[in-house]
């Protein structure tokens, strides 16, 4: 009877001790034109994370438990909506997860690694600098591969491609300009392409 007892409260500690719980803060952005918050905070046991919404107004919040994240501090790799936030994801392959920012439901899960031109190299991985960008409707996702690097272009509210692009060397910057058209900077070019058929 003490020995059942004693290994049903190893049991329960063990239960409770595996519980995710969140650790130290990663990244956050505020969505101002939709008045939400997203942020990723550590899973305080393990290389996972929390993606953590909240909206600014209501304080209604949800929080789901990631894969190990993508990004890094000051290196974002979430994209917002009005109805979806993205976020990149690495297990033993490139991810992105999309959700919807009403009940958290996931919108779509996308393997990026067949879009790494020559194929995905998890040592060349973080050859560019940037991970992901956003224009408030769609996603942009920098993917490094053997030969080169794409970006990826993410309808956020279907959660699926709209199209992609290759380059031939890192990308050292992705930005919305004031016309709405993508630039991007890569190691040879500075193109400003159509965020809806990536074209020039």
């Amino acid at each position: 009877m003490i020995v059942g007892l004693a290994a049903g409260g190893v049991g329960i500690w063990f239960m409770r001790s595996a519980q995710p719980e969140p650790g130290a803060p990663i990244d956050r952005i505020h969505d101002e034109t939709n008045h939400y918050t997203v942020a990723i905070v550590r899973e305080a046991h393990s290389d996972h994370a929390f993606l953590e919404w909240k909206d600014d107004r209501t304080g209604d919040h949800w929080e789901a438990l990631i894969p190990p994240y993508a990004g890094a501090t000051g290196t974002l790799a979430v994209a917002t909506s009005a109805t979806a936030v993205s976020v990149r994801v690495v297990r033993d392959r490139p991810e992105l997860w999309v959700f919807a920012t009403e009940d958290s439901t996931k919108l779509g899960s996308i393997s990026l690694d067949g879009y790494a031109p020559g194929g995905w190299d998890p040592k060349a991985a973080r050859r560019s600098a940037v991970v992901t960008a956003g224009d408030g409707l769609r996603g942009f996702e920098v993917i490094d591969g053997k030969t080169g690097t794409a970006l990826v272009a993410i309808d956020l509210a279907r959660g699926a491609v709209l199209w992609h692009r290759e380059f031939s060397g890192p990308i050292s910057e992705v930005r919305i300009r004031p016309d709405r058209r993508i630039e991007v900077a890569s190691s040879d070019h500075r193109l400003a392409l159509d965020p809806v058929t990536g074209r020039e």
